[in-house]
C-alpha cells in the first residue's frame, strides 16, 4: 500500500472508532446533538422565533419548532445567500451547495464551519474505512473519483456555491491527492464530452483499484467514452498529448499537459488489448485488478448496474465488487453503508438529528402534520417504512426532505 493509502486508511480507522461509539447509543447521542444545535444557535432569528432557549428535550424541539420545506424558508434563505448573518445559524456559512428546487429554481443550502468539522468528515472516512476493510487491495495504487466543480458561480455577497464534495477533492492534503488519478482541475472543464475524455486519457494509464461517484450512470459514461475514442486515447498516450480536437479552457489544458508524458509501452498494452476483444477497449482488460466500484444502487439505477459486468466482468469470472454510496443530498448525509449487501446503510446519527413519520400515518393525513407521530430513531421498527425529517448544523430544522426509507436489519 502506498504512503498515501496509509494514511487514507490509518484517518478512516479513527473516524469508524468514533462513529461505532455514537452508535452505542443512539438516543442519547441524538438528543445531545439536537439540544447542542439549538443551544448554539438560540439567539439566532429563527431561534428566537421559535424560542430555542426554552428547549430542554426533543419534545420541546417538536413542540416549538413547526416541520419546514425549502420553499417555507426560501424568502430568508435568500436573505442569507445575500450576506445577512445570524438568521439560521449564529456561524456564517463558508459556501452554499446548490441543488434544483422543485418550482424549477435552484435551492442554495449553507456549508457552515461544522460542516466541515470532524463529525461531517468522519462519515465519509468510516465508508472508506470499512470498505478497505473488506476489500484491502483498494487503496494499492490509484483511486478514480468522480465529483463536480467545487465553485460553480457566487453569490450577491461574495461566497462561492458548487459542489462539497468538489470542495473537499480540491482541498484534500497534498500527499492524499496523490492517490487518486484524475487532478482536480479536470473537474472544471466545462465542456461535458471534453471532461469526459480527460479523465479517461488520464485514467487509463493507470492501475485502478477503486472507482467512486454517486451516480452509476457516470461509471458507464466513462466506459462508453474510453470504448468509442479508444484510437484517439491511445494515441495520445502513446504521444503524451491531449487531443486538440477537444474544447478545454487554455489554463486547464496547459496545467495538464505540463504533467503528461509519452507512455508507448501502455499504449502498447491497450492496442493489443482492444485486439483480444475485436476492437473494443473494456474496463475489466484495462483495470483488471479493480477491487471496488462505489457508487448508489438503490433507487432507479438498476438499469445502470446491469451493465456493470459487461464492462467489468466481460469474461464472467471476475465480478467486481459494488458498495452502495450511501443515502446522500445536498441537504444531508443519511447514511454510511458499512457492507456490499444492498443500499442499507447505517444512520449518521453524530451528524445530523433525525425524526420519522411512519408512512401510513403520514399519509392518512398528508396536509395536517400536527396529526403525524413523529419517532426518534431509538424508536423505530424494524420492516417498517417511514418518513424522514432531518435538522441539520448548516440550518434546516425538521426539514420535510420528501424520502421514504425503510428500516432493516
Amino acid at each position: 500500500m502506498s504512503f498515501a493509502g496509509k494514511l487514507i486508511a490509518f484517518v478512516g480507522k479513527r473516524a469508524a472508532r468514533r462513529f461505532d461509539k455514537a452508535c452505542q447509543d443512539p438516543g442519547e447521542v441524538q438528543t445531545r446533538l439536537l439540544l447542542d444545535m439549538v443551544r448554539n444557535n438560540a439567539g439566532t432569528e429563527y431561534g428566537q422565533r421559535h424560542d430555542f432557549a426554552s428547549i430542554r428535550s426533543v419534545a420541546d424541539y417538536q413542540r416549538n419548532v413547526p416541520v419546514i420545506t425549502y420553499e417555507d424558508i426560501k424568502e430568508d434563505m435568500m436573505r442569507v445567500v445575500s450576506g445577512t448573518s445570524n438568521v439560521f445559524t449564529a456561524e456564517d456559512p463558508v459556501m452554499f451547495a446548490q441543488t434544483s428546487g422543485t418550482t424549477g429554481d435552484p435551492k442554495f443550502v449553507p456549508v457552515t464551519p461544522t460542516d466541515r468539522g470532524t463529525a461531517h468528515t468522519d462519515q465519509m472516512r468510516t465508508w472508506l474505512y470499512h470498505a478497505q476493510k473488506a476489500h484491502p487491495g483498494i487503496l494499492d495504487h490509484k483511486i478514480v473519483s468522480l465529483v463536480s466543480p467545487a465553485i460553480e458561480g457566487y453569490t450577491e455577497s461574495g461566497l462561492p456555491f458548487g459542489s462539497t464534495s468538489g470542495h473537499i477533492y480540491k482541498n484534500m492534503p497534498g500527499i492524499v491527492q496523490r492517490a487518486y488519478s484524475v487532478p482536480y482541475a479536470v473537474f472544471e472543464i466545462e465542456d461535458y464530452q471534453a471532461k469526459y475524455y480527460t479523465i479517461m486519457r488520464i485514467a487509463l494509464e493507470h492501475d485502478v483499484r477503486f472507482l467512486a461517484t454517486a451516480n452509476p450512470s457516470s461509471i458507464i459514461k466513462l466506459c462508453d467514452k474510453a470504448d468509442a475514442h479508444a484510437e484517439q486515447l491511445i494515441r495520445d498516450i502513446h504521444d503524451g498529448s491531449l487531443s486538440k480536437t477537444l474544447t478545454i479552457e487554455p489554463e486547464i489544458r496547459q496545467q495538464l499537459e505540463q504533467k503528461l508524458r509519452p507512455n508507448p509501452k501502455r499504449a502498447l498494452e491497450l492496442q493489443q488489448l482492444r485486439s483480444h476483444r475485436d476492437g473494443r477497449l473494456l474496463a475489466g482488460d484495462y483495470w483488471p485488478q479493480l477491487g471496488l466500484i462505489g457508487c448508489w444502487k438503490g433507487g432507479t439505477v438498476g438499469h445502470y448496474l446491469n451493465q456493470f459486468d459487461a464492462w467489468f466482468n466481460p469474461d464472467g469470472n471476475r465480478p467486481v465488487p459494488v458498495r452502495d454510496w450511501g443515502y446522500l443530498s445536498s441537504e444531508a448525509r443519511g447514511s454510511i453503508p458499512l457492507s456490499d449487501e444492498g443500499s442499507m446503510g447505517v444512520l449518521t446519527i453524530a451528524t445530523n438529528f433525525f425524526e420519522f413519520v411512519a408512512v401510513d400515518d403520514l399519509e392518512a393525513n398528508r396536509d395536517d402534520p400536527a396529526s403525524w407521530t413523529f419517532l426518534t430513531a431509538d424508536a423505530l421498527e424494524t420492516g417498517k417504512e417511514y418518513y424522514i425529517f432531518v435538522t441539520t448544523s448548516s440550518g434546516l430544522y425538521r426539514y420535510d426532505i420528501n424520502d421514504v426509507i425503510k428500516v432493516v436489519d
